[in-house]
């Protein structure tokens, strides 16, 4: 009887050391998996963020919102260093579709917070000769002619402004409603390529007053040097 207890005891004994080896392992083996889970994820993580460093550093980024005014979305490529351009030529692009435009107003928007931002700016009158002794039409202007026409007039940039979509609309009320788009380009001269750019959207009453709203915002979100 004492063999058969003893026996018995024994077997018990050793049945509970399994399971507490059982267990243990058992902890052991989540324990690995969940390191190997956390650098597996890590690892992909590191990898999107740097993929997603190099797209940034090395071409132009997407459109995206600007954080100092909601309605108004930049992009810049990785050439573009504020301190690097000593001269801007301002360029209203005028397009036939839109009438009553106020290409001079708009521009000169951009020319005044250019100045106020520490930039040098080509007057209206060179900008205007240059393109007619070339005999360049602003809706025909390529990168390569505005990098051309920046040459000569010894700029660093072209700010090539225009109006990419308007609407007019006499309401049953008797009030006007306008719907307007502007966007902007800032072309390096040394390369021909895609430095800063700006677009805005918004309404209005006015179509004068509407794209001068949208000029400023656009202007404000430029960098200053």
């Amino acid at each position: 009887m004492n063999w058969c207890f003893n026996r018995r005891k024994k077997w018990s004994f050793s049945f509970y050391v399994c399971i507490g080896l059982v267990l243990l392992l058992t902890g052991c083996v989540q324990e690995v998996a969940n390191q190997v889970a956390n650098s597996v994820t890590n690892s992909v993580t590191n990898s999107v963020s740097s993929a997603s460093s190099d797209v940034i550093s090395n071409r132009m980024v997407d459109w995206i919102t600007n954080s100092a005014s909601a309605s108004v979305k930049v992009a810049k490529g990785s050439s573009f260093h504020p301190q690097r351009i000593k001269k801007i030529a301002v360029i209203m692009k005028p397009d036939r579709r839109y009438r009553n435009v106020p290409y001079r107003r708009v521009e000169d928007i951009f020319m005044f917070d250019l100045l106020n931002k520490g930039y040098q700016v080509a007057s209206r009158s060179d900008v205007k000769q240059v393109m007619e002794e070339l005999h360049f039409q602003g809706s025909l202007l390529t990168e390569e002619k505005i990098a051309e026409i920046g040459r000569i007039l010894n700029v660093s940039a072209m700010l090539i402004v225009s109006v990419t979509d308007l609407g007019y609309e006499r309401q049953q009320s008797g009030s006007n409603y306008v719907s307007a788009a502007l966007g902007t380009r800032l072309i390096g001269v040394e390369k021909a390529e895609f430095l800063w750019g700006g677009r805005c959207s918004g309404t209005g009453s006015q179509i004068g007053s509407t794209l001068e709203d949208l000029a400023e915002k656009i202007s404000k979100a430029f960098p200053s040097k």
